[in-house]
């Protein structure tokens, strides 16, 4: 009932029920507030619940306006809202802040107290320690796995077979049912926008097909649903005494899609232990040379990283050292610190020269890093199991059953 608390500022009439109609023939009803199912009901509400947290204190992060953030006392308080759900983090060590601005909400807002969070958008929130966050999709994975009835499939290891291209489907190759294989791609790109970076890449390949797909692409989508189904209980966890800072990877696979050439682009980043945010990207323009896309892809990764060492300024109250980003290309780094050209780079766009401009403000840094060692490999193509798993493990992506806070026996006793 949140669109309700707000009051509207222009006349808005509405028809009667056909119910109450003949209780008041020809009349029409004139709303006061924000009814749902009005245009500018949303932002009606949006603009009273922000002016509320206002007054309580509170300012909106101008890098992600949905973020609010507190400080008070040398405490911080964050606030998140999403439409009419809010999530508060306050300090473990100090309840009485988060008591107190739950009462205060609710001497303005008619509001249910759910209690420390435990799912989130789709996503369950399990706290193996008060400075630890493990985040997971198993009951969206098992109930999928029922729907596309690859309940009782064969696990695999890794997402990608290795002795796979996915080509464009060709005339006379049996089609799959595309309508299948949407819903099915679609219920995987939640997962991998969410809680499952280990299949960023594999999805993003199959996305690529949504609008002719064979059997062979379809093979390929079951073969992800099949990982999953051996690695449901794989999430990422984030550990509050892992002191490692902010710290970016970036990576890009030269002319890897054998349709067109394009190159494909992949990102991540980590902190506290695991992957906080990571994107792999098929580019729109075909890239002339392995450092072109190498460069182009960090040129991404910055933008990214800009974003959220300002969102974490924002937060923390106070100048964030350079960001770092690590690129294994030896040529992209050098063509990044020296502001020159040459025929063979001078028709590089000019928007992916913001990594020059960022190095030059000490907004971020441009460190190299060994091929082997580059996290953000997994973001670009398909990888053996040992590396794959080696880098996964970097993701901060492991079994719930693992963390050593965990007791394993509890494996066999998790719900849907």
């Amino acid at each position: 009932m949140a669109y309700l608390n707000s009051l509207l500022k222009h006349k808005v009439f509405m028809r009667l029920p056909p119910s109450t109609q003949h209780l008041y023939p020809k009349k029409v009803a004139l709303l006061l507030k924000g009814l749902y199912g009005l245009k500018q009901a949303g932002r009606l509400w949006n603009e009273d619940i922000d002016a509320t947290l206002k007054k309580l204190g509170f300012k909106p992060c101008i890098a992600e306006p949905c973020v609010y953030v507190r400080h008070e006392a040398n405490v911080i308080t964050i606030l998140v809202l999403y439409v009419d759900d809010i999530l508060i983090a306050a300090p473990y060590d100090k309840p009485e802040v988060l008591s107190t601005l739950k009462q205060e909400l609710m001497s303005r807002y008619k509001m249910t107290d759910a209690g420390e969070l435990s799912y989130i958008l789709g996503m369950r929130v399990q706290r193996p320690s008060p400075t630890s966050i493990f985040l997971d999709q198993v009951h969206y994975i098992r109930m999928n796995l029922v729907r596309y009835r690859l309940q009782d499939a064969h696990p695999v290891q890794t997402p990608m077979d290795l002795n796979v291209s996915l080509k464009n489907c060709q005339p006379g190759e049996k089609q799959a049912d595309k309508s299948l294989y949407q819903q099915a791609v679609g219920s995987l790109s939640f997962l991998a926008i969410t809680t499952r970076p280990d299949i960023s890449t594999a999805v993003n390949i199959c996305q690529r097909h949504l609008a002719n797909p064979s059997a062979t692409h379809w093979t390929a989508v079951c073969r992800i649903w099949k990982y999953l189904k051996g690695t449901q209980d794989f999430s990422p966890y984030f550990d509050g005494t892992n002191k490692t800072p902010l710290h970016a990877f970036t990576d890009a696979d030269y002319a890897s899609d054998i349709n067109d050439r394009k190159s494909t682009s992949g990102f991540c980043m980590l902190f506290s232990g695991a992957a906080i945010h990571w994107k792999c990207s098929k580019r729109k323009c075909i890239v002339q040379s392995s450092t072109e896309s190498e460069y182009v892809a960090g040129a991404l990764a910055t933008n990214k990283s800009v974003w959220f060492r300002n969102l974490l300024t924002q937060i923390l109250g106070k100048p964030q050292p350079p960001l770092p980003i690590s690129m294994d290309s030896a040529s992209a780094c050098h063509f990044a610190h020296n502001d020159t050209n040459s025929p063979r780079t001078k028709h590089i766009d000019v928007r992916y020269h913001v990594i020059r401009e960022k190095i030059l403000d000490k907004e971020i840094i441009l460190l190299p890093v060994a091929g082997v060692d580059n996290v953000a490999d997994t973001c670009t193509k398909a990888l053996p199991f040992p590396k794959f798993s080696e880098f996964r493990q970097l993701l901060g992506v492991i079994k719930f059953t693992s963390i050593p806070s965990v007791d394993p026996s509890l494996e066999v006793k998790r719900a849907y």
